[in-house]
């Protein structure tokens, strides 16, 4: 992960986003989106999304990152900043996403230097960088 939460650990973060997405698709949400929309198949449209893997499958994967977090060091580490090295669960989900692209992939695609650009650059040229960024 190249970002962290300001204000939480990450079990807490996904912990609240596990619960502001349950608060967002549970029935009182849902029938207030639904008798604020006019349109009739546009109500139904979300309805069918909240109770699809847009609202129960958003509640399901976060609370597995939770569970992750909580019991896999590696997954942890990754979200730490302490590792580079991408989770198997990551990995198996874009191998599932893919399919038969997942072969296509060449190696080493998943995994790059962030300061690849900087190293790149000659001493003079990244304090040309620094005084264009001040």
């Amino acid at each position: 992960m190249n970002v962290r939460p300001k204000n939480y650990e990450w079990v807490e973060f996904f912990e609240y986003l596990c619960d502001l997405t349950a608060h967002t698709f549970s029935w009182k949400a849902i029938y207030r989106r639904f008798k604020a929309v006019h349109s009739p198949s546009w109500r139904w449209m979300n309805v069918l999304r909240a109770r699809s893997n847009q609202g129960i499958g958003r509640i399901r994967y976060y609370s597995h990152v939770v569970h992750l977090l909580k019991t896999d060091k590696g997954f942890r580490d990754f979200f730490e900043q302490e590792t580079t090295e991408i989770p198997e669960f990551f990995v198996e989900w874009l191998k599932r996403d893919l399919g038969p692209l997942w072969e296509w992939l060449p190696k080493g695609a998943l995994y790059h230097d962030p300061n690849a650009y900087l190293k790149s650059l000659e001493p003079q040229e990244i304090k040309k960088e620094e005084q264009a960024l001040t």
